[in-house]
Order: structure tokens, then sequence, then C-alpha cells
């Protein structure tokens, strides 16, 4: 079975108006069209919807109080997606409201599943579980708070908050019902491209409750690959954060991004993670702010390049941004080692648990 996970779709206002089209409707297909191709082979798709969705052209805006069309929603699932982490920092921009609408657009989706913000007390207490090729995996997501924000009194279920009490009763509680937990929490420092303390501890504190996976977002940047030890010894592969995936942000590292690729396999009633990847995307935009997508580093070409509105941002510019962010823990992990492949392949790391560590390899994208 295989995992595939991206950063923030992020609609700022400018990406919200690149999707009108001449009759006057709204489609964004051409945000995801670049990706979807790799998507169609995997089981579980999961996108960080970072923004909540309306039907109500006066509610959409961007920064600082974001809430982008339901045509956004569409797009994201014609192009495969299949599981919707929500609970973020901008879960709360349209109150009560904007949450029950988004929640509402969510669960019309066929075969979608939507984790980190629920319509009632039960949703919230129960967990969010898919069964894929006979593997049952539970998606745990929480956000560390809602901009100032506070949840009323009688509808603190509609968005989980990243406390540790309730993560470690949720982590062990989904234990007894999959096969896989995996954590994505919303959480560190905007503009960091290392976890501070905090993450790292919550991480630690996640992997020791039973966490097999964790898949980090907000921080707008890529922050490494790692393996947690958990108090058990298992070693438990986290991505502090994928970065964006879709947004307005111009600056070169801010448009280099990460999907998480993660893949896992069952023997009898044991199910492990065999393998898991950080693949480099690029964030893409052309001067005008017209057309916003999203291209996998391997296919960013120097023409493709030409077009984007950081002329900065060629294929090996890419290159050097991603070498700089996966080397600095190169020496963190027990196996320690750096193998540079020829042809001047984009690294990334492999965690592969059969050999306990993470090593750090540089190969042909397939």
């Amino acid at each position: 079975m295989t995992l595939i996970a991206v950063g923030d779709n992020l609609f700022h206002q400018k990406v919200i108006n690149s999707g009108l089209q001449d009759d006057g409707s709204y489609n964004y297909d051409q945000v995801y069209e670049n990706v979807a191709p790799y998507l169609s082979d995997v089981d579980i798709k999961v996108i960080n919807q970072e923004v909540v969705l309306s039907g109500d052209p006066d509610k959409w805006g961007g920064f600082p109080s974001f809430a982008c069309p339901l045509e956004v929603g569409e797009a994201v699932v014609r192009a495969g997606f299949n599981v919707v982490t929500h609970a973020t920092n901008h879960s709360w921009d349209r109150g009560q409201e904007g949450a029950q609408g988004t929640i509402d657009f969510w669960k019309s989706q066929k075969g979608v599943l939507l984790t980190g913000m629920y319509d009632s007390q039960e949703e919230y207490d129960s967990i969010v579980i898919g069964e894929y090729n006979g593997i049952k995996v539970a998606f745990l997501n929480y956000t560390y708070g809602l901009n100032g924000a506070s949840l009323p009194k009688d509808a603190k279920y509609m968005v989980k908050l990243l406390d540790m009490d309730l993560v470690e009763e949720d982590i062990k509680k989904a234990r007894e019902l999959a096969d896989i937990v995996i954590v994505f929490p919303h959480w560190g420092e905007e503009y960091k491209t290392e976890p501070n303390a905090n993450q790292r501890k919550m991480a630690q504190q996640m992997a020791d409750a039973g966490a097999d996976l964790i898949i980090g977002c907000h921080p707008h940047m890529i922050q490494p690959l790692e393996e947690v030890i958990s108090s058990d010894g298992r070693h438990v592969p986290c991505f502090y954060s994928l970065g964006n995936f879709v947004a307005n942000m111009i600056r070169a590292d801010k448009c280099l991004e990460c999907m998480a690729k993660v893949t896992m396999k069952k023997d009898g009633d044991k199910v492990t993670i065999v393998k898991a990847e950080a693949i480099p995307m690029v964030s893409f935009m052309n001067p005008d702010t017209t057309l916003f997508t999203v291209y996998m580093a391997q296919d960013y070409t120097e023409e493709i390049a030409a077009g984007h509105a950081n002329s900065d941002l060629t294929p090996s510019m890419v290159k050097r941004i991603w070498d700089e962010y996966f080397r600095k823990g190169d020496t963190m992990f027990s196996d320690g080692r750096f193998v540079k492949g020829p042809g001047g392949q984009f690294l990334y790391y492999v965690w592969q648990g059969y050999l306990g560590g993470i090593r750090h390899v540089s190969r042909p994208h397939v």
C-alpha cells in the first residue's frame, strides 16, 4: 500500500482569481494537472486543505483571513486526493458557519475522508479510519491554534486542537482499531526550515504513544524528514513540514515543496512501513499571476522555469536548495552516510524500516 501527502493548499486572493473562466465560472484543474498523473497508482492521497471553502463569493478572501471557492475542493477531488486534513490555524477564519459549510462540502464528496474538522461530538470522539488493500489506516489531525479565535462552548468539537493529552488518547484509541496510525500535526514556526524544540518533543510523545508515521504542515517551508525512535524501539518517520503545495509566495525557498511518499506492507497480521521518501516539487506562478500550478521537480525544465514569476528559480537552484535542506540532518542518524549519485539526480531521504535507520540516497525518480 502506498501513501502520498502534500502540504498547504493555501489559496491567496490571486490564486482564487486565477480560476476565473471566460464564462464567469471558476475552475482550478490547472493547479493540480501536473501532479495528478503521479497520484493515479497511489492508494492514499492526502492534501492539507489550509483554508475553508465557501459557495458565497462575498466570503472569499486571502491573507489574513482566508476562504476559497467550493470549486477548489471539486478540483482537489478530480485530481484524485481522497484524504483531506483540515485542522489548521485558518479553520475558523469564517467562524462556525464557514466551518460547517466546509465540513458539509467534504462530506458530500464520495470516497473522500475528512479529518481534523467534525460536525458532532460523536465524530470528534471517533477515529477516522480508511481501509486500503486490507490495511486499516487511522488519520489523526490537529492544529496548534486558530489565529487567536476560540471555539464556542457548544461547538468545541468542530476543530481538533493540538493538545497532547488528547493526541495521546486518540493515538491509543486508534492503535486498537487500525494497523497503521498516522498523525498530521499543524505545528511549528512559519518560515523556519528547522523544527523547534516543541515540535521535536511532541513528535517523541506521538511516537511513544504509538504513532507509526508523523506528517506535519504549517511553516510554509520544508523541514526535514527524520526518524523518531519510540520508547518501545520503533523507528517512526517524521516529516516535520512539507511546505506549501499551492500558494502565492514567490520567494524561491517558499516555492520548493515536498511530497511525502510512504510504502507499507502487510505480512500476516503485521503491517510495517517499508519506505518513506521526501520527493521535491515546485510551486509555479507566471509573472502576471494568472496561472498557478505545481510541478514535480523532475519535470521542472529550464523552459518551464523561464516562465516562472521568480526568474531565479531555475532547476539548478531547486536542486541546490533541496540539497541544503536535506543535507542538514545527515549526521543525525545512526546510519549517517551521504551518497551522491551520478548524473546530478535530486537528493532525498529514503527511510527503510528493514534497515532500522535512515539512509541518504540519490537516484532517479521512477
